[in-house]
C-alpha cells in the first residue's frame, strides 16, 4: 500500500549557537568527516550540533542522557549537490531555514527506522526507504533509535526543469523494497559506502542519474502525477513530452510539429503546457542542448572531442551560434568553460 503524501517540507535550519571547535571543518571545504568521537564527552553535543549546523539542518531533538556517539561524512559535488552520510541516535532533523538555498532533498534510510511528518500527518520510513522533498517548509524527520541515513541536497538550478513541477506539490517517500525504487535506492546505497572514496568526475553521472531516477519512480508510483484534476493531467503530460524531447535533443531537426507529432498532442496544448512550466517551447530545447554541452564539456570522458564535435552532437547547426548561445547562457564562451574545468582538453573550434 502506498504510504499517504505529505504536505510541507523537511527545510535545513540556520545558525546554532554553541561551541565552535578548532577542528570544524572549513565553511569552503567540499568533503570532510567529524566524529564525536574525537572530543571528550562534555563537549560532543555542542560539537554535533555545531557540525550539523555546517550542513545547514535543524536539530529539533538530541538525546542528551548518554555520551554521543555519531559520525557525518559530507561531500559537494561539482555541479552542487551535497551528499552526506550521518550515523547517530535518537535525532530528529526539523525547521524551517532561510538559509538554505532553492533545492530539492533526499533522505534515503540506509539502517534504522524513522518517521517523517508534518502537520497534518505522518509516515514511517524503513531501511531502504527514500524520503524527498522541496526545500522551504515544515516538517520533521525523526530517527527514534541507532540509525544511518544519506541526506541528498541539490539545487534546482542543477535539475531538468520538468522535475521542479511535480516535486514543488508533494513532501512524500517512495518504499525501497518496490520495482523501479529498490534500484534507485540500492545505487544511494553503494554511493554512501565509497562517498569520500570517489573522484569529482566519478559523480557526475551520479548527479545526472538521480533526477532521472526520482522521476522514474515517483511515475511508477503515480506520485508525482496521480494528483487527480487539471494540474495533475497537465503534470503528467508535461513530464512525458519532456522525455520525447530529451530522447531526440541530438535531432538538429526537432521542432515542435515533430514533438507534437511523437507525442500525440496538439502543437497548441504542447505551447500551453511549457507556458504553464514557465518558459517556452523553444527556450526549454536550447536550454536542455546547452546543459547537454555543458556537460559533455566539463566531461573527461569527452575530453577528446572538439567543442563543434559536441555542438553538434547536441542538435546545433553551427559552432558560432552555439557559442553566442553559450556564453549568453553560462557567462563564458565554451572554450573558456572547458578550460576552467578541464585544462588538458581539446579547446579547438571553441571561441
Amino acid at each position: 500500500m502506498t504510504k499517504p503524501i505529505l504536505k510541507g517540507t523537511l527545510a535545513p535550519a540556520g545558525n546554532v549557537p554553541g561551541l565552535v571547535p578548532p577542528s570544524q571543518p572549513d565553511a569552503e571545504e567540499t568533503a570532510w568527516t567529524f566524529r564525536a568521537a574525537d572530543y571528550p564527552a562534555d563537549e560532543r553535543t555542542a560539537a554535533w550540533k555545531q557540525a550539523i549546523d555546517r550542513l545547514r539542518f535543524s536539530l529539533a531533538a538530541l538525546d542528551e542522557t548518554s555520551p554521543l556517539r555519531g559520525k557525518i561524512q559530507y561531500r559537494a559535488s561539482p555541479l552542487g549537490m551535497e551528499f552526506t552520510v550521518v550515523e547517530g541516535a535518537s535525532m530528529v532533523f526539523a525547521g524551517q531555514a532561510t538559509s538554505r538555498r532553492d533545492a530539492i532533498w533526499l533522505a534515503l534510510s540506509l539502517r534504522g527506522e524513522a518517521v517523517l511528518a508534518d502537520d497534518e500527518d505522518e509516515c514511517d520510513i524503513h531501511p531502504g526507504d527514500l524520503a524527498y522533498g522541496p526545500t522551504g517548509g515544515d516538517a520533521t524527520l525523526r530517527f527514534p533509535g541507532r540509525f544511518r541515513a544519506l541526506l541528498i541536497t541539490a539545487p534546482k538550478v542543477s535539475l531538468n526543469p520538468r522535475i521542479l513541477i511535480p516535486l514543488s506539490l508533494n513532501l512524500g517517500h517512495l518504499p525501497g523494497s518496490d520495482g523501479i525504487h529498490s534500484v534507485f535506492s540500492g545505487m544511494l546505497s553503494n554511493l554512501a559506502d565509497v562517498l569520500m572514496d570517489v573522484k569529482d568526475h566519478q559523480l557526475r553521472p551520479v548527479e545526472l542519474a538521480i533526477p532521472e531516477f526520482l522521476l522514474t519512480s515517483l511515475e511508477a508510483e503515480k506520485i508525482a502525477f496521480g494528483l487527480g484534476g487539471n494540474a495533475g493531467a497537465k503534470a503528467y503530460d508535461f513530464h512525458r513530452v519532456c522525455q520525447d524531447i530529451e530522447a531526440n535533443l541530438s535531432d538538429p531537426d526537432l521542432s515542435l510539429k515533430v514533438v507534437a507529432q511523437m507525442s500525440g498532442a496538439s502543437m497548441r496544448y504542447i505551447q500551453k503546457l511549457f507556458a504553464g512550466a514557465g518558459t517556452g517551447f523553444s527556450n526549454y530545447i536550447r536550454t536542455r542542448r546547452l546543459e547537454r554541452c555543458r556537460q559533455d564539456l566539463g566531461s573527461p570522458i569527452h575530453a577528446d572531442l572538439s567543442i563543434s564535435e559536441i555542438c553538434f552532437r547536441w542538435g546545433f547547426n553551427g559552432t558560432a551560434h552555439f557559442s553566442r548561445t553559450f556564453k549568453a547562457q553560462y557567462g563564458m564562451p565554451p572554450r573558456a568553460y572547458r578550460r576552467s574545468v578541464l585544462p588538458d582538453a581539446n579547446g579547438e573550434d571553441g571561441h
